[in-house]
């Protein structure tokens, strides 16, 4: 999955810390328009039901800085986005110095993604995460005290989804139970060969909230390097394969059963290869 420390984010409402910065951030109304429009040919792919809000947010003038009794430093702020089902954040730049902790969750740290740290620096210097439930997410960022500051993290992008909420209380996953009738439970079809080769498979999310589905393809040496096979007319830009999230192990543990995990995500990809004829992305 995602590589993250262990470790929780400080308490909502620590004694310690400033009362939390909340920002709400407004939909163009041309973007709703064209996210229903997407919404009435979900059939089609790529499934799109949300949208990404270009922002520019930083450590240095949003939120608010804390500073604990060990020294820690401690930056918080809170993204509300009215009407959407789910949020999460593009941070870029996103490269922070050793021993920086990011937390981001839900306003009820139901749903906590991280601790993220240098280990997840990328060369393009761009992380995007999963979505948390609800309308609102809450970004933590840890600075130990030796360092003199956390390094570059600002938010560029605030992904949302605008479909209904949840279907069931006990779902992990906002999506699910939307799928199509044709959509069968991995877990109906017993064929081993089935059952083997559906570890391939991975969700991708990018643009926010945009999805398609990839196949993990090894090469010629067999030495697993970790190549994802999806469509042109779902990737086609290095921006967008740069900010994509990709969901691995998603499935429901039986025939029409509940709701599968989905803390099994890693964030970031290169294109390698594309094309439109094929309608490949390699």
């Amino acid at each position: 999955g995602q590589l993250s420390l262990s470790g929780r984010p400080l308490p909502l409402h620590d004694a310690r810390l400033s009362d939390l910065k909340r920002y709400e951030i407004m939909i163009p109304e041309h973007m709703k328009t064209e996210t229903q429009d997407q919404g009435m040919r979900s059939l089609l792919k790529p499934d799109r039901q949300g949208t990404l809000i270009e922002v520019l947010f930083s450590k240095e003038h949003t939120g608010t800085w804390d500073t604990l009794s060990d020294g820690v430093a401690v930056w918080r702020a809170s993204f509300r986005v009215p009407g959407a089902s789910s949020v999460n954040l593009v941070f870029s730049p996103y490269q922070v110095n050793k021993g920086v902790r990011t937390y981001v969750y839900d306003k009820y740290q139901k749903t906590v993604l991280g601790a993220f740290s240098d280990a997840n620096n990328k060369p393009f210097s761009k992380l995007a995460t999963a979505g948390v439930p609800g309308d609102e997410i809450v970004v933590e960022v840890q600075v130990p005290t030796y360092l003199e500051s956390a390094g570059a993290i600002n938010i560029s992008g605030i992904g949302c989804d605008l479909a209904p909420g949840f279907q069931s209380e006990s779902a992990y996953d906002e999506w699910y139970g939307r799928s199509g009738s044709c959509n069968v439970d991995i877990n109906c079809i017993k064929d081993s060969i089935v059952q083997r080769v559906k570890n391939a498979v991975v969700r991708i999310m990018f643009n926010g909230s945009e999805r398609c589905t990839g196949t993990l393809v090894n090469n010629t040496r067999e030495d697993g390097t970790s190549y994802v096979l999806t469509a042109e007319h779902c990737i086609n830009r290095e921006d967008v394969a740069n900010g994509a999230v990709f969901y691995f192990d998603y499935e429901s543990p039986s025939c029409s059963g509940s709701d599968g995990s989905v803390q099994k995500t890693l964030s970031g990809a290169t294109i390698k290869a594309t094309g439109d004829k094929l309608d490949f992305t390699l």
